[in-house]
């Protein structure tokens, strides 16, 4: 283990300083400079460093678990933070600072805060009054207080396709280093924009879609720039069965594909002082054979033992200055209106300025499928359009919303405001039918069937009155037409009047009954 120092203004032709040094000691490690101090984090110890040390200070806190493992180091106001893990349990532990103005020598920590068994934090960040949580989940943010330190955390905001190593932040925007779909780059946070408590507007930021595989491990704004830089680590391209030097070229051959090609540069190592390195493959591979430059006395093809691995290196990716991607897209979350009734989605507008490149509206039905309406740009402006795909109702549907940069100025691209979408509900209409009944104390059917008695065509009134005021649903049934529909009583109108014939006799009348369908 090595301790160096360096002028933060120093560059690459500026040597570093040695502070100290321990060959015999294996570490896992992490530091950061908090409150105008090195907090070092060696294995299961922490360690307050200052800057003039020649040697390793003793510890002021020593977890009492031997593989507990510190992860990562950050402060707020009132304290420092330190997250680590043992096993499947990882949390973050507070220490405060004494009247003194140092970290005491602790023999207990506080726990500020313990994560869900099997999810390891590897990151904590403070900003704007937020602690960032990155973790092998993803990403979390906690709010901390501004009197004792203490933290409370929010749910994921989102799961990422790898841990969370890293954060970046300016203005109200953090990026996290946790890659983007498979590719090596990051994710941006609104803190200014909170959906519910703790949880934040997110979106896919800046990646290299030529870097599948690889971890993105940090990331940061280079000096005096609002470009976002970020770095991956190396790939295993396969372990290392059969070595051969001929005519200054090295030939390796792995025990499993390794997916190289011409120009990849690879790091050797464990093979042997003639083959480690970092070089250039100069040849097209085979599945598990391939060449690079060496300058080196021939050596006569032998097997490798131990193992040697071949790594793909990582990389240092910078955000361009001026060159926007050739497109990017955004896709909104399922709209439903806040009802689970079918909708008709028929109309969509998009807001923005189309004077350089264009932008693509679609929409996104429940099962993935993509339909394309309109393109904007220079020439075609932005007009409402009507969505005629899908074709049926739909309980919900999301809008995507495809950017491409200019075709001659590859610095200019369409700007996109806000959206407007449009729709009808899909359920069945109602309808209201008013219909006249005869209603007398005695009646007689089509059968001749004399049925009734007195005071009859009253206790039918009251009954269809009580329907009508409990708003109940009844059926109805047409038996002209065998139509039989769920209804409910909207009013109830009587109209007394002498029998008509001999048919009906006694008290009676007309009924005017309208109902609604339901």
């Amino acid at each position: 283990m090595y301790f160096y120092k360096k002028l933060l203004t120093g560059s690459s032709v500026d040597t570093e300083t040695t502070m100290f040094s321990d060959t015999t000691l294996a570490v896992t490690a992490t530091m950061e400079y908090v409150k105008e101090r090195i907090v070092l984090c060696l294995n299961n110890k922490i360690y307050e460093v200052p800057t003039s040390s020649s040697a390793l200070p003793s510890p002021i806190y020593t977890h009492p678990l031997t593989d507990y493992v510190y992860t990562s180091v950050t402060a707020s106001g009132p304290a420092i933070y330190v997250s680590g893990y043992s096993g499947l349990q990882s949390t973050i532990h507070k220490f405060t600072l004494s009247t003194s103005g140092t970290l005491p020598t602790l023999t207990s920590a506080i726990t500020a805060a313990e994560l869900p068994v099997g999810e390891i934090v590897h990151k904590i960040f403070y900003y704007l009054g937020y602690m960032m949580i990155g973790t092998s989940k993803g990403i979390r943010v906690a709010t901390v207080s501004d009197q004792d330190g203490s933290i409370s955390y929010g749910p994921l905001i989102v799961n990422t396709t790898q841990p969370c190593y890293d954060f970046a932040a300016r203005d109200k925007f953090v990026w996290c280093a946790t890659g983007v779909d498979g590719y090596a780059g990051t994710i941006r946070i609104d803190l200014g924009n909170e959906i519910e408590s703790l949880r934040f507007a997110y979106a896919n930021d800046v990646y290299n879609d030529a870097s599948t595989g690889y971890s993105t491990t940090a990331c940061a704004f280079a000096k005096g720039t609002d470009r976002l830089a970020f770095t991956t680590t190396a790939i295993t391209a396969g372990s290392v069965s059969n070595k051969a030097l001929t005519s200054n070229v090295a030939t390796l051959t792995t025990s499993a594909a390794h997916g190289l090609i011409a120009g990849d540069t690879v790091w050797v190592e464990n093979v042997d002082s003639v083959f480690n390195g970092q070089y250039t493959v100069i040849a097209a591979p085979t599945t598990t054979t391939f060449t690079y430059a060496k300058t080196n006395a021939n050596v006569t093809s032998a097997a490798v033992s131990p193992v040697g691995t071949v790594n793909k290196i990582g990389s240092i990716n910078i955000e361009s200055d001026t060159t926007l991607m050739t497109s990017g897209y955004l896709t909104t979350g399922n709209i439903r209106y806040g009802t689970l009734e079918p909708k008709n989605f028929k109309r969509l507008i998009g807001r923005g300025s189309y004077t350089y490149g264009s932008m693509t509206l679609s929409t996104v039905k429940n099962d993935g499928t993509v339909y394309d309406h309109i393109s904007y740009d220079s020439s075609v402006g932005s007009p409402e359009v009507t969505t005629s795909q899908p074709e049926v109702a739909q309980e919900y549907v999301a809008y995507k919303f495809t950017m491409y940069r200019d075709g001659t100025d590859n610095t200019q691209g369409p700007t996109f405001k806000g959206y407007q979408a449009k729709a009808t509900i899909a359920t069945p209409r109602q309808r209201v039918v008013q219909f006249p009944v005869y209603c007398f104390d005695i009646e007689t059917d089509r059968y001749n069937t004399v049925i009734g008695y007195e005071g009859r065509a009253f206790d039918r009134i009251k009954a269809l009155e009580r329907i009508e005021e409990n708003g109940d649903v009844l059926t109805w049934q047409d038996l002209s037409t065998g139509e039989s529909r769920q209804a409910v009583i909207e009013q109830v109108t009587f109209t007394r009047m002498t029998p008509p014939d001999k048919r009906f006799d006694g008290f009676g009348g007309v009924l005017e009954v309208r109902i609604r369908t339901v």
